[in-house]
């Protein structure tokens, strides 16, 4: 590839704290997330000498708003970067609310030919000490490390630290480093750029996931997902809902309504894009579920509803399965119905993705 195409990184801003400004100079909490353009971003972030940043708005939002038009237009930009031989590689500007989902979904269906790398800030545009820029220049420093390993992948970097798309959770709302990946240990050192000279375990890491689909078998053999053209091209997402197991539940359960609200639509709207067709079941220790859950998630699953179960705790292991048992229409101890459901290692928000992608293979 001829040098001077090594040169470009494309910055797509989609808004997010690192995009925001005060409404209270005197209250750094108080803030309106993307109101600052991705250019004014670039400007603000030190230039670096080795790229030339040429940036992209896609959308303009707190990142809590994200939702499947913005994706798309995420995805097929990102994609764009991919088939272009000028760009050397890709930094997404995003909230960190829901970064860990987005970076989830480029991750599977993206197949990466260079780096894609997602950061964001904790602190506004216009805050006294503003994290944002040192955050953008950590990340195009991996940018250009990831390439000039020729490790293609897509990945978070945030406070000096690299995160794998699979693994990484927003779990601090009071530090810079909000974001934790497995081992459960508070993640981010110095914040120095030097600290990413050679990617260190985080990059061996890396490499050895995007290298080995089985590392993460319940993401990536959930059924296949379906391709970028099919994606992008839907009119909507699967409707997946997220449902917690919890103390002291009643005979009364959100299953209920939600299996109430289905048969109710399969008789006034069949066919409606808004019918329920998965529900991942979140529950505590290894994804236990109180036992008030198991009637309506058997008739759930009875009228089609794919259900995955996945656990409170940030990380896990899948794999395996949890047995619900409930009685039939007999009644009758010895006339019960049981069934398996799937267990994910995944974080519930990520299990809900996976589990959208594969209704839509």
């Amino acid at each position: 590839m001829n040098s001077s195409f090594m040169q470009k990184v494309v910055v797509l801003g989609t808004g997010g704290t690192i995009a925001g400004l005060r409404d209270d100079p005197k209250d750094p909490t108080s803030y309106k997330a993307g109101q600052v353009s991705v250019g004014d971003l670039v400007s603000k972030a030190a230039q670096f000498p080795k790229f030339d940043l040429v940036s992209q708005q896609i959308a303009q939002i707190d990142s809590k708003d994200m939702g499947f038009a913005i994706w798309n237009q995420l995805l097929l930009a990102v994609q764009r970067c991919m088939d272009n031989d000028d760009v050397l590689g890709v930094l997404i500007t995003h909230g960190t609310d829901t970064m860990e989902e987005s970076a989830y979904l480029l991750a599977r269906l993206i197949k990466p030919t260079k780096p894609v790398v997602l950061t964001g800030a904790m602190k506004p545009f216009d805050a006294q000490e503003p994290d944002g820029p040192k955050n953008m220049q950590e990340a195009l420093l991996v940018i250009q490390e990831l390439s000039e390993a020729n490790m293609p992948c897509i990945c978070v970097v945030i406070h000096g630290v690299v995160h794998s798309p699979f693994r990484v959770q927003k779990l601090n709302l009071l530090s810079e480093a909000p974001f934790y990946s497995e081992p459960a240990t508070p993640q981010g050192g110095t914040g120095t750029p030097g600290a990413l000279s050679s990617l260190g375990e985080q990059g061996r890491s890396l490499a050895h996931e995007l290298g080995n689909s089985m590392v993460h078998p319940d993401s990536m053999n959930w059924g296949l997902a379906p391709s970028l053209s099919h994606f992008t091209s839907s009119k909507t997402l699967p409707r997946v809902e997220i449902v917690m197991s919890h103390s002291s539940m009643g005979e009364h359960t959100l299953l209920h309504t939600l299996l109430a609200e289905l048969k109710r639509m399969r008789l006034d709207s069949p066919n409606s894009p808004s019918e329920l067709k998965g529900v991942v079941m979140v529950g505590p220790g290894a994804g236990n579920l109180h036992h008030a859950l198991y009637a309506p998630l058997l008739k759930l699953m009875e009228l089609g509803v794919r259900i995955v179960v996945t656990h409170r705790a940030p990380w896990g292991t899948g794999g395996g399965g949890i047995r619900v048992t409930a009685p039939t229409q007999a009644g009758t101890q010895s006339e019960e119905l049981s069934l398996e459901l799937p267990r994910s290692a995944l974080s519930p928000v990520k299990a809900r993705i996976a589990l959208m992608l594969s209704l839509m293979a």
